[in-house]
């Protein structure tokens, strides 16, 4: 996450990962850097690799959206707009560590109308694709959607996940078992590796 990259481990290497096999002496050796830097551990005990812990989702907000005025798809549109130029101009390392320490200052409290917020707020970001397409932007706009919705008291977690043969990325903005920017579908096809 450091270098702002993430990729899949190719042949047999990327195969022991992802069965939980043992890794060979040679296999070891390529993976020595990922060791190093920490992000492989050893002393799993034998066991596979597992997926991080997050609630698998049903449903999505997009599907039960009210229509939208032009004003609150304009605010999404500009929140999308400033996401992207701070993916540009800093590591997302750093702002995952925002998105957690404001989240953290906030502390367990939750707005007592999160859900007219979550779906108001959705529908504004999916409106917005009037303005501008969030097409191939799910970091971006699921950064935009979470810093809008802490903005309003409302602290849903952002998901990444990841999809072997072919290798494909995704993250999306999820509260309990709902979707807030995807289609619940979609994103099932996607194995969670971090949670924000």
């Amino acid at each position: 996450m450091e270098a702002d990259r993430y990729f899949a481990m190719p042949g047999p290497v990327g195969q022991c990962l992802s069965t939980g096999n043992s890794v060979s002496s040679e296999e070891r050796a390529v993976l020595a850097p990922l060791f190093r830097r920490g992000f492989l551990l050893d002393g799993s005990g034998g066991a596979p690799p597992s997926p991080t812990s997050i609630e698998i989702p049903q449903i999505s907000i997009l599907d039960d959206l009210h229509p939208n005025r032009l004003r609150p798809a304009l605010l999404a549109t500009t929140r999308l707009v400033s996401t992207i130029i701070r993916l540009r101009q800093f590591p997302l390392l750093k702002i995952i560590e925002g998105l957690r320490a404001r989240r953290l200052i906030a502390g367990p409290r939750q707005t007592h109308d999160a859900r007219l917020i979550e779906r108001e707020e959705a529908s504004a970001f999916v409106h917005s694709d009037r303005i501008m397409s969030r097409n191939r932007q799910c970091l971006a706009s699921s950064i935009a959607l979470l810093d809008r919705l802490a903005s309003k008291g409302c602290y849903p977690t952002m998901v990444f996940g990841v999809r072997v043969d072919p290798f494909l990325a995704h993250c999306w903005v999820q509260n309990s078992h709902m979707v807030l920017n995807d289609d619940a579908d979609r994103v099932r096809e996607f194995t969670p590796i971090l949670v924000v």
